[in-house]
């Protein structure tokens, strides 16, 4: 990894890998977009797969396309935002597994909770087979599961392939500390890569030093973009 010192005691670094996958590799916020867009995505498919297989199997026709498109947009719809207005689609939540089977769970049971009293609000319960939306819960369970699984398990090769983009971090401390925490996000799979430095010198470590180098710190973290 390349090394250059600005502004003293702040080091700069970066690759040519690093610089190059930036450009088209997509951010945080895209990234949860496309996951969003994903599992809102095979919600739905598995909802009209499951309508149409359920009617043609007990009633000998496919029945209502659009209706099995709505409930699995409106159900998708109630789990993916559950989970996107609590910064869950992102980045870090996906690489450290906050998003657990317990939690799909609830919060699958959540949507078909609301889809009931919506459907009893607006009296409109009696139009769907309950036999479907049973076998439309049951699968759609396994299938957020799944995809949540494999988001999860693709993240980190799509990191090091370039292809999300990794969050700029400032590491500031003392040299031993700084080489640690360097070493540990160092494998090419974390969220996030070392574009400065700020060490905090051992000797003379008096108040109006280590306020010199933070306050270099601020500046090249402004210049540089940095992220965390």
């Amino acid at each position: 990894m390349g090394r250059v010192t600005v502004f003293g005691s702040v080091e700069r670094t970066s690759t040519d890998k690093l610089r190059a996958s930036s450009r088209f590799a997509l951010s945080s916020t895209a990234f949860a977009a496309s996951a969003f867009v994903v599992e809102l995505f095979f919600i739905v498919v598995i909802a009209l797969v499951t309508g149409v297989g359920y009617h043609t199997a007990f009633y000998g026709f496919i029945g209502s396309l659009d209706q099995y498109i709505s409930i699995g947009t409106l159900t998708g719809l109630i789990y993916a935002f559950t989970f996107l207005v609590r910064d869950e689609y992102s980045v870090e939540s996906l690489l450290e597994g906050h998003r657990a089977n317990g939690r799909l769970f609830l919060v699958w049971n959540l949507a078909f909770v609301s889809l009931a009293a919506m459907g009893f609000l607006t009296k409109s319960t009696a139009i769907f087979s309950r036999g479907w939306l049973l076998l439309f819960y049951c699968v759609g369970l396994v299938t957020v599961i799944a995809v949540n699984a494999a988001l999860q398990r693709s993240l980190a090769g799509l990191i090091e392939r370039g292809v999300v983009r990794r969050r700029k971090l400032m590491i500031v401390g003392n040299e031993e500390d700084v080489a640690r925490l360097e070493r540990e996000i160092s494998d090419g799979s974390a969220s996030v890569y070392v574009a400065a430095r700020a060490i905090i010198p051992e000797a003379n470590r008096d108040q109006a030093s280590v306020a010199a180098v933070l306050e270099n710190a601020a500046a090249n973290a402004r210049l540089l973009g940095i992220e965390d």
